[in-house]
């Protein structure tokens, strides 16, 4: 009986780091389409980005998901949709589980460098986007094991323990 609890408990942390891994992974697949999004937004409207949020707009294209949920060829209520592209698997927020940084908002591609932060984990419609200056509020740095994933502008996710400053100053 001892045998079999002591093999239990080393399984079982290992089996939970797995299923860690396995939900990030997902995680950075998600913010990997939503970066195919940004770009086919951006080719759709003269290279400029989605807005954060649009107080003018549509009540279907108001957050920056709406607009690249759309930019996919989804129906703009998608990013809403549990287990979707907008949905981090360690989300406690809620749909949507990402957040797109102020300093890029409606800006145009060109004049950003390629390791500009674009998205992140965080509390989507609580805070769809997050600070460009400290403290950068508006970024989940706790959802992976004491870290988050990150878009950049050349559409490649990193995760990480903590906020590159050089990447998502303006």
């Amino acid at each position: 009986m001892s045998i079999i609890a002591l093999l239990a408990a080393v399984a079982i942390p290992a089996f939970s780091a797995a299923l860690e891994s396995a939900r990030r992974a997902k995680c950075a697949g998600n913010l990997r389409q939503i970066g195919i999004g940004f770009q086919q937004y951006a080719n759709d409207n003269d290279q400029n980005y989605p807005v954060v949020y649009n107080s003018n707009a549509p009540s279907d294209s108001l957050y920056w998901y709406n607009s690249v949920a759309t930019a996919l060829g989804q129906d703009p209520s998608s990013a809403w949709v549990k287990g979707g592209w907008f949905d981090c698997p360690d989300s406690t927020n809620g749909v949507p589980g990402y957040t797109m940084s102020w300093a890029v908002s409606g800006v145009k591609t060109v004049n950003i460098h390629t390791t500009q932060l674009l998205a992140a984990d965080g509390p989507g419609a609580s805070g769809a986007g997050f600070n460009a200056t400290p403290p950068y509020g508006g970024i989940d740095l706790t959802r992976h094991r004491g870290g988050a994933n990150f878009l950049y502008v050349d559409g490649h996710v990193e995760y990480s323990q903590a906020v590159d400053t050089n990447s998502i100053t303006p």
